[in-house]
């Protein structure tokens, strides 16, 4: 009897080891795959946030001739979009802000009802990034690089029908009032603003809304300069 009471317990100490190696295994499993669930949270690549703004987002524009559709894609940098296109709704041409897909392109932006502007990043230079003045016209859906090589623009502004305004940084300190006639696609009227002393410190990250703030108190303090004194104050 003692043998067959050794025996049984044998066997029950085999099938507790048995039960608490396959308890181990599954406690193993679940640590695991929780690790492997929260790494793949914390990766921006499978995300719901990046899911979400690598997709496609479409906006309804109003052309000359009718509708356009805009379709662009939120780059990981905030102030940027790349990818942005237009599709004619009465011919369904297609164009392009920019031919690099991946380019950032910033200040993006409807002009009235005849065309789009943004600021397609290039490259560097000086440590600061470059971009080019891109103008698509929607009377024939084309694009048109309007200045090349620029820090920044300003103050898109509609004129008439057919032109609107700008104010380009060819430089952090060097900028310039322009016209540009959105039939011909270019700049007719340029003329140079002196802001080397005003903007001497001006820096950023070459964003398209870049030096704003700086370029309309520096011109409006320039516009009270050379107002009239009132002699009845």
């Amino acid at each position: 009897m003692p043998g067959a009471f050794f025996v049984r317990f044998e066997r029950f100490l085999v099938r507790a080891n048995l039960v608490a190696l396959a308890a181990l295994l599954v406690l193993l499993i679940t640590i695991v795959g929780f690790g492997i669930a929260e790494y793949t949270r914390s990766d921006d690549r499978y995300s719901e946030q990046f899911v979400r703004s690598t997709e496609p987002r479409g906006e309804i524009l109003k052309g000359p001739q009718g509708k356009i559709t805009l379709y662009a894609r939120q780059d990981s940098d905030s102030e940027a979009q790349r990818d942005i296109r237009f599709v004619d709704m009465q011919s369904g041409k297609v164009v392009a802000l920019a031919d690099d897909r991946d380019a950032k392109i910033y200040g993006a932006g409807s002009v009235a009802t005849f065309g789009y502007v943004g600021l397609v990043k290039t490259g560097e230079q000086s440590g600061r990034p470059i971009f080019d003045f891109v103008f698509v016209r929607f009377s024939d859906m084309s694009r048109h690089v309007v200045a090349s090589a620029i820090d920044a623009l300003d103050a898109v502004t509609r004129l008439d029908d057919a032109s609107f305004s700008a104010i380009v940084w060819d430089s952090a300190i060097k900028a310039r009032f322009v016209i540009v006639d959105a039939k011909a696609a270019k700049i007719v009227t340029s003329r140079s603003l002196d802001f080397s002393d005003a903007d001497a410190g001006r820096t950023g990250t070459g964003s398209a809304e870049q030096g704003a703030q700086q370029a309309a108190a520096a011109a409006q303090e320039a516009a009270n300069a050379a107002a009239p004194i009132n002699k009845f104050d």
